[in-house]
């Protein structure tokens, strides 16, 4: 996660997926290879082998070519970091970091404690495609963190179409998905269909205000204003795990995706008209300019 970050800080994200597709495809390979020799271990085995050299790998390249690079063009005039400075925004962003974990990591949990296994099984496969479409805005937000930090003068100009941009994939990916639900649950069985696609309807749909509030969390992180980030995260967590328990007693798995629409939505709309409309109507007459632009660049990163 440190060296993925360090290369999309880099601004060499093409890297990112390269990394990722190669531990992926050594660790499937060493599990096949090690199924016969270690029948209890072989799982553990060809995880921990698999990341050990590709953490190897990818160190080598970032210290032994991308860091060189980069400093032999960096300015001179680079603002320090104290261990303080790092440790009170790391520690602020991580609180807010486990709220949105809990956010979508307890849902299911929630789900089996209020409708049983069966409905898990529905709404985790619809949860795990649903989810998809968030990490688009998710993983264009980490580009946002990197481009604004290097140009601050610029953070409004490249939130609002690094928001324009987001909205421009996610918002037709959303449709698509709405229309195409009951194909592709009913692939996994008939209940998967019955079940299931109302919900992944609702949660494609929520992907498209959700788009907001990535936006918002990278400028506060820009600005250093972690504390906001993790307000914001918070209510999140708060809203969805509270709505969907009480949605889900009248609703059944359809009250689930009303909870996170709903909750997308007003957090999305709010921070749209109170916090990011003044950012940028505060912003130099040039952020209103050509919106085919350069925009910042979009790194692909796997998220948590």
């Amino acid at each position: 996660m440190l060296e993925d970050s360090a290369i999309t800080g880099l601004r060499r994200t093409s890297w990112v997926p390269i990394s990722n597709t190669g531990f992926s495809i050594l660790k499937i390979v060493l599990l096949v290879a090690l199924a016969a020799t270690l029948p209890k271990y072989g799982v553990f085995a060809s995880w921990t082998i698999a990341l050990a050299a590709i953490v190897v790998l990818t160190n080598v390249l970032l210290f032994a070519r991308l860091l060189p690079q980069q400093k032999a063009g960096a300015a001179s005039n680079t603002e320090p970091l104290s261990v303080r400075t790092v440790s009170r925004f790391v520690f602020t962003d991580y609180l807010g970091s486990l709220c949105w974990l809990a956010c979508t990591t307890l849902l299911p949990i929630v789900v089996a404690s209020q409708a049983g296994i069966r409905a898990t099984a529905y709404f985790y496969l619809a949860w795990q495609i649903g989810y998809g479409l968030h990490m688009v805005s998710i993983n264009m937000g980490y580009s946002l963190v990197v481009e604004g930090s290097t140009d601050p003068r610029q953070l409004a100009l490249f939130s609002k179409r690094l928001l324009l941009l987001s909205m421009r994939i996610v918002a037709p990916a959303a449709i698509a998905v709405a229309i195409v639900a009951p194909y592709v649950m009913g692939l996994f069985g008939q209940g998967y269909a019955a079940e299931g696609s109302n919900l992944l309807r609702l949660l494609a749909v929520g992907a498209v205000p959700y788009s907001i509030i990535p936006v918002y969390i990278s400028v506060v992180r820009v600005q250093r204003r972690v504390r906001r980030a993790a307000a914001v995260l918070a209510v999140m967590c708060i809203l969805v795990l509270t709505l969907s328990e009480l949605f889900l007693r009248s609703w059944g798995l359809v009250g689930v995706g009303v909870a996170w629409l709903v909750t997308q939505t007003a957090l999305g709309g709010y921070l749209l008209l109170f916090q990011l409309r003044p950012l940028w109507s505060s912003a130099p007459d040039k952020a209103s300019g050509d919106p085919r632009g350069p925009v910042p660049t979009v790194g692909v990163i796997h998220g948590d």
